[in-house]
C-alpha cells in the first residue's frame, strides 16, 4: 500500500482494500510525507494490518509525531539514493522534484517502472479516472495550478538548479508516473518533464482571501455554508 489517503476516507480506503485481500496478509505501507492526505488514514490501516512495515524517512516520522504509530519494530528508514526489496518487489527511493514537505519520498518499482511520484505531476482533473490519456493537453492546465499552489517556492528556485532534480526523474526513464493526486499516467514521462520545466517562470498560483472564499461557499450553496 502506497499513502493511505485522508482519515475522513479512512473507512473507505480500508474497504477497498478488503475487497481485494485480508488486510492481516498487508505486508508494507509506504508512506511518501506525512500530510493528512496521505498519511491520514495511517492508524486505522496499521490496526487492521498487524503484520505491516511502515517504510518513511526520518523526518516524516518525527513530523508524525506518534510513537504509537513508529515503533522500531515496524518501521523502516527509507534515504533517496537507496533501495529495499518488499516481497517481490524492489523499490527505488528518490526525492521528486516538487513536493510541499521536506521529508517527501517517490519509490520506483523495478518490476513495472513505475514511479509512485507523490505530490510531484500531480494536477485537478474533472472527474476520477484510471487512465489520463483521453484528456490529452487538457491535462496542463489543472496540473500547472496544482503544482504552482503546493509547491510555492518553485518560482523562488534557479530554472537550472530544479532542472537538475527533473532530469533525474527524465534519466530514470518510467514507463508509468502515478500521482498521488491526478491520474495513472503512461509513456508521458518525456512530455510531463518538460512541463514542469515551465512552471518556474510561470506566475504564482494565488489562493483566494477569506472575503473570496466566503463568495465560493455562496456560490456553492446554502447547504454548504450551514
Amino acid at each position: 500500500m502506497i499513502d493511505t489517503g485522508i482519515h475522513t476516507q479512512a473507512e473507505r480506503l480500508l474497504e477497498a482494500l478488503r475487497a481485494e485481500m485480508d488486510p492481516v496478509e498487508l505486508r508494507w505501507i509506504l508512506v511518501s510525507h506525512e500530510d493528512g492526505d496521505h498519511a491520514g488514514g495511517l492508524e486505522l490501516l496499521m490496526r487492521a494490518a498487524p503484520n505491516a512495515r511502515v517504510v518513511l524517512t526520518m523526518l516524516t516520522m518525527l513530523k508524525l509525531g506518534r510513537p504509537d504509530l513508529t515503533m522500531p519494530d515496524r518501521i523502516m528508514i527509507a534515504t533517496p539514493g537507496e533501495s529495499f526489496t518488499a516481497g517481490d518487489r524492489r523499490f527505488g527511493v528518490m526525492r521528486p522534484p516538487l513536493f510541499d514537505s521536506s521529508g517527501t519520498l517517490a519509490f520506483f518499482e523495478e518490476k513495472t517502472r513505475c514511479l509512485f511520484a507523490a505530490d510531484s505531476f500531480g494536477g485537478l482533473v474533472p472527474q476520477p479516472t484510471k487512465d489520463i490519456e483521453p484528456m490529452g493537453p487538457d491535462y496542463v492546465p489543472g496540473s500547472t495550478i496544482f503544482l504552482s499552489a503546493n509547491s510555492a517556492w518553485i518560482h523562488d528556485v534557479k530554472p537550472e538548479t530544479f532542472a537538475r532534480a527533473v532530469d533525474g526523474v527524465r534519466a530514470l526513464g518510467p514507463d508509468w508516473i502515478m500521482p498521488t493526486h491526478g491520474a495513472p499516467m503512461k509513456g508521458m514521462t518525456g512530455q510531463l518533464c518538460d512541463h514542469l520545466l515551465t512552471l518556474p517562470d510561470m506566475e504564482p498560483f494565488a489562493f483566494p482571501n477569506d472575503a473570496g472564499f466566503r463568495q465560493m461557499l455562496g456560490q456553492m450553496g446554502e447547504g454548504v455554508t450551514a
